[in-house]
């Protein structure tokens, strides 16, 4: 007797997965926000190559780019002469950068 009821329990079990397995779920919606990409206009005063900049026109490679980013910051004051690592000096002028407000 009691082994039909073990095998009836164990039966009912499975019979209740197997329907919870066959229940139709509701597809999963996943909102979608619609993407634009906004490219910034360049500013020179993120580096000195961009138009409008102090080294416009006169940046060829990765290296004058580099520096030009550098220079920008030295120009508004934001970064001292000794704050340019070396391999970009050559860049800075004997000039003084321009401070903001002046």
């Amino acid at each position: 007797m009691r082994t039909r009821l073990v095998i009836l329990v164990a039966v009912a079990a499975i019979l209740a997965a197997l329907a919870i397995a066959q229940t139709p779920t509701r597809p999963r919606t996943i909102p979608v926000i619609a993407q634009t990409r906004v490219v910034p206009t360049p500013d020179p005063k993120d580096n000195a190559c961009y138009p409008g900049g102090s080294m416009a026109g006169r940046c060829e490679n990765d290296n004058h780019w580099n520096a030009g980013w550098y220079y920008a910051r030295w120009e508004q004051g934001i970064i001292r002469r000794e704050d340019v690592p070396a391999i970009y000096a050559w860049v800075l002028s004997q000039r003084r950068p321009v401070t903001p407000g002046q």
